[in-house]
Formats: C-alpha cells, sequence, structure tokens
C-alpha cells in the first residue's frame, strides 16, 4: 500500500488533479494507511554473541 505522497502522485499521473490533503483526509476515512517497516528489525538473535570491549574505557590515566 502507497502512503499520501505516492498516491497523490499516481492519481495526478493518471490525469486526476488532486492535492495531498484530500488524498491524506480520503485515506483516513477509508481506512486505509501505508505498509513500512516496524521497529527494531535489526535487533541481534537470540544466539548472536556479545564481545566484550577491550579499547579505553576512560578510567585509567596516562602517565
Amino acid at each position: 500500500m502507497y502512503g499520501y505522497r505516492k498516491m497523490t502522485e499516481y492519481l495526478n499521473e493518471c490525469g486526476y488533479q488532486i492535492n495531498r490533503k484530500r488524498v491524506s483526509r480520503w485515506m483516513g476515512e477509508l481506512g486505509l494507511w501505508a505498509i513500512y517497516p516496524g521497529p527494531k528489525l535489526s535487533a541481534p538473535g537470540k544466539d548472536s554473541k556479545k564481545y566484550p570491549y577491550h579499547g579505553r574505557t576512560g578510567v585509567e590515566e596516562i602517565a
């Protein structure tokens, strides 16, 4: 499903002179919404190993 921006562009290409506000309002009235990825798609799996950080931690003093 398209969002209101792509839907507006598509309708204008088809010959309908319509602006984004009207398309957005119609989509809300018809119960249409854009499909897009949800959050946390790059979360690590349960079996992924966590590696410790061996760099400077900021605690040691430099002599």
